[in-house]
């Protein structure tokens, strides 16, 4: 009762300029703005249940497909006010609007995404706008049923158009609801009669209206793609971002000229250069402006550490963030001025992508801009630095649940993150932030590595030098995952080709540096070798 006292009033303080009060059904009403509604977004979404995931986290998707471009993300910190505290919580927003938004996760790990649905009852000119419910959802709700208690108040008022949401908890529920006007239909992803693989996909039709084709071929390429790997193993998020978040397929069928894979693509679609591809009804599309994966968490961890794997723009144009509630921040790339320098970037990169211009520009996208037959192009190095950061935020995230975390050890790692990815994003791939100090591979690599690892006091790095070697000194520096050396060594004495040195984790100004990965690097004449370390506190 409580929960629904809340919501009540929180309506009412949307919608009045005067702060709510007693007013009848019939004054609010009448007050109801008329708020306005992009009618040709089309997005494509996706509840997985644990029961189909490789870890049991609850997974959503959203491909964010809207005619309006600019978008950010944003950390929105709890408010304190005369209905109770807010959640803190992240979540996507227009950059010109800070108040509604249109995917997120809270602090306490209730998650939240949605579609237009085209085909259900929708005959009302006014009422909540689901950017509003979202946003209220984010800030009130803990878990389904408060959700639900949520989209009973809101079927009182009335929701201005069709929608379809998708959310899930702490608990492991993960479920999709297919709302009209003033009522819903709810599928279960953990239910087999709804979900019988675990998963409920949806572009901007629900199953509960009447007959209609519009999103068909998006649907049907997602449950395609879906199909194909729950047949095989359950979902992940690389699976997730590298096969379905960029597809630009628009067919299920590998002998036709609209199935453009693998790259680089060489085919004819209609009239169109080599290489063109028709991204009208595609999964990336030209309308595709921002995607959200978020994972869940299983019912004993720390909620906080949901994760929301963001993404600005068209996903072939981009990389995807991890972002976590617990540092109660967004990277400044996402959000900062009146546009994100994230989406500043893609809208100057999608002029090349989209070459053609005219009655084309927004059809037709140019493949080879991604990966021609040289090996160039975006694909050639978007994957590397992306999946260098997904394994970074799993690394941290088995740190954080098995040692707990601070703040500022979020944010770091966040930023950390963020930093490498961003740097490597602006500059289509050149640079060698941390490409200097990876893993080479050759012939008379040095044998090295330390112990223990994970560490939580010093770690000892042992090494051999190549055969032949003419040096009886050999240096060893300690680097940033952003490639930055907080650490010398200094120079280690050789010994019969094999030597130690141990680090305390302090860099050199002698203060102990934050929990992460470090690496380190042996360096003698002509070669250099790395490796990689878990710090504990």
């Amino acid at each position: 009762m409580r929960f629904l006292l809340i919501i009540t009033v929180s309506i009412c303080t949307i919608f009045l300029a005067d702060g709510p009060g007693s007013l009848s059904f019939e004054t609010l009403v009448s007050r109801l703005p008329i708020v306005g509604s992009d009618g040709d977004n089309d997005c494509t979404i996706m509840v997985i249940s644990g029961s189909a995931t490789t870890d049991g986290r609850p997974i959503l998707w959203k491909s964010r497909d809207v005619t309006r471009p600019d978008q950010k993300f944003r950390y929105i910190s709890p408010q304190e006010s005369y209905n109770g505290t807010t959640y803190g919580f992240n979540g996507n927003f227009y950059a010109e609007d800070s108040y509604r938004c249109y995917m997120g996760v809270n602090e306490v790990g209730f998650a939240i995404i949605n579609a237009n649905c085209y085909n259900l009852p929708d005959n009302r000119k006014d009422g909540l706008d689901d950017g509003d419910i979202m946003r209220l959802a984010l800030e009130w709700c803990e878990d389904i049923k408060d959700w639900e208690e949520l989209l009973a108040v809101t079927s009182i008022y009335g929701r201005k158009d069709g929608w379809m949401f998708g959310v899930m908890d702490v608990s492991g529920e993960a479920k999709l609801y297919e709302c009209g006007n003033i009522d819903y239909t709810v599928y279960d992803a953990n239910n087999p009669t709804d979900a019988p693989d675990g998963l409920i996909v949806r572009s901007v039709f629900g199953f509960s209206g009447w007959n209609t084709d519009r999103g068909l071929l998006r649907y049907r390429r997602a449950r395609f793609l879906a199909n194909n790997r729950i047949s095989e193993q359950p979902f992940d998020i690389n699976y997730i971002l590298g096969t379905m978040v960029r597809d630009f397929s628009l067919t299920c069928h590998t002998e036709s000229p609209y199935y453009p894979y693998p790259l680089p693509y060489y085919g004819h679609q209609g009239d169109l250069p080599v290489g063109f591809v028709n991204t009208d009804e595609t999964i990336n599309r030209y309308k595709t402006r921002s995607c959200s994966i978020i994972r869940g968490v299983l019912p004993d961890e720390d909620p906080k550490l949901a994760t929301t794997y963001a993404m600005l723009g068209q996903p072939v144009l981009s990389l995807a963030i991890p972002l976590w509630v617990a540092s109660q921040t967004v990277p400044s790339c996402l959000h900062s001025g009146n546009q994100a320098p994230w989406y500043s970037i893609i809208e100057d990169r999608m002029e090349e992508l989209y070459p053609l211009g005219g009655d084309n520009s927004e059809l037709y996208m140019d493949s080879h801009y991604l990966l021609d037959s040289t090996g160039a192009g975006i694909f050639s190095w978007a994957y590397d630095f992306e999946n260098w950061g997904l394994d970074q935020a799993e690394q941290y995230l088995e740190l954080w649940r098995e040692h707990g975390y601070g703040l500022l050890d979020v944010r770091q790692a966040q930023d950390d993150i963020s930093s490498v990815l961003w740097d490597g994003f602006s500059n289509n791939g050149d640079t060698l932030r941390y490409m200097d100090i990876a893993e080479n591979n050759l012939p008379d690599k040095i044998g090295h590595y330390n112990y223990p690892n994970p560490f939580n006091a010093s770690t000892t790095i042992c090494f051999n030098t190549p055969a032949g070697t003419k040096t009886d000194r050999i240096s060893v520096n300690i680097y940033t995952v952003l490639g930055a050396r907080i650490a010398n060594l200094g120079e280690v004495d050789i010994a019969n080709g094999n030597g130690r040195v141990i680090w305390d984790g302090r860099d050199d100004s002698g203060n102990t540096v934050a929990a992460g990965i470090y690496f380190y690097k042996v360096e003698g004449p002509g070669y250099a070798e790395t490796g990689k370390m878990l710090f504990l506190k």
